[in-house]
């Protein structure tokens, strides 16, 4: 589900910002519906894997959302609606180019992104970076100027045990946990600086 892909449907095209909330209200919907597939989906598993239980296990469900989400709040409206319909395992995926690396892309695509936005996205990001306390289970943060690889990406998300306890800073912590409103380690380093 890809916010883009929202504001051309309804829009006609997806540089058209448009209001959002008619965009967030798309976004309940599909993910809404989404729910319910994987849920059904998960019931047609567990009843036939009953009857015959020499079918395999089925293979995980998920569902990507594709935002840049450069500010915390609308992440965190994000998790919470996820949550709220029994996601019970939030991935975060950051993808973290340096600046002159994301100007350079931007002019080699079709539909260019005014420059002035994307440093403006940048900023924003910067001052509120993605952290596990917004109630993210993992956060996978990909930097530098190589090439992100999505099946690498999806291994470490498929292959990473979703059960079983692990050490509270390696699996994430929700908002209400001990790590409060997401203030702690506040500090911030500029992209591609290490620290």
């Amino acid at each position: 589900m890809a916010t883009d892909q929202i504001r051309a449907a309804l829009f006609g095209d997806e540089s058209i910002q448009g209001d959002w909330r008619l965009i967030w209200q798309a976004v309940e919907q599909q993910l809404r519906a989404a729910s319910s597939r994987i849920a059904n989906s998960t019931i047609n598993s567990t009843t036939s894997a009953q009857k015959n239980p020499d079918l395999t296990a089925p293979s995980p469900a998920f569902v990507v959302y594709d935002a840049t989400n450069t500010r915390r709040r609308a992440r965190r409206e994000m998790i919470r609606l996820a949550r709220s319909l029994d996601y019970d395992r939030i991935v975060g995926l950051w993808l973290n180019p340096p600046l002159s690396v994301c100007l350079a892309r931007n002019q080699q695509r079709p539909r260019q992104v005014p420059e002035a936005v994307i440093q403006r996205m940048h900023r924003q990001l910067w001052s509120a970076p993605p952290k596990l306390c917004e109630g993210l289970d993992l956060l996978l943060h990909y930097g530098g100027t190589m090439p992100f690889d999505p099946e690498d990406w999806l291994r470490q998300i498929l292959l990473e045990p979703s059960s079983g306890r692990k050490p509270e800073a390696e699996r994430g912590a929700r908002p209400d946990s001990k790590y409060g409103n997401c203030t702690r380690n506040s500090a911030k380093t500029e992209p591609g600086s290490t620290g």
